[in-house]
């Protein structure tokens, strides 16, 4: 009895290695400015998007807040959910072709915006995609400032 109990905790013990290695490899770094503050972006996921031209999609979702595992977190971090987000549907190769802006220093939230923000660095590596998002000077919306230069590495969510 005494070592089936010994066994049960190193188990419940290595899962729970094995599930924060997995959430350590999501990973935020830089700013995302709404109105000059600081909107502290420190989770990303990726979740399977449907195909966009006949191309494998995902929405790298980057929030202020975790997403809970089994949340849909492209429909809740743009709703302010998960406190700031940034939210960027991309394709395989790279091409960015939705983006949704919540910040909660932004008068008019959430909005649409793909033209302003740039992707490089792009990689999908196993269960991981990962770049730097950029705006190349502040932008505004109906009056508000929005600025991005992230760097994100989000681990991907069960394929479509």
């Amino acid at each position: 009895m005494r070592g089936t109990k010994a066994v049960r905790v190193l188990v419940a013990a290595g899962a729970l290695v094995a599930g924060s290695s997995i959430a350590d490899q999501a990973a935020v770094t830089g700013k995302f400015l709404g109105n000059g503050k600081d909107g502290k972006l420190a989770h990303a996921v990726a979740v399977p998007h449907d195909k966009w031209q006949d191309e494998e999609a995902w929405t790298v979702v980057l929030t202020e807040l975790p997403a809970p595992p089994e949340s849909k977190p492209d429909w809740d971090g743009p709703f302010g959910k998960l406190g700031a987000a940034l939210s960027v549907s991309i394709t395989a190769k790279g091409e960015l072709f939705g983006t949704e802006i919540y910040h909660p220093a932004l008068e008019h939230k959430p909005f649409s915006s793909v033209g302003p923000l740039q992707l490089e660095g792009f990689k999908i590596e196993g269960d991981t995609i990962s770049g730097r998002l950029f705006t190349r000077e502040p932008d505004e919306f109906f009056g508000d400032v929005w600025e991005v230069d992230l760097t994100f590495r989000a681990v991907k969510r069960g394929a479509k």
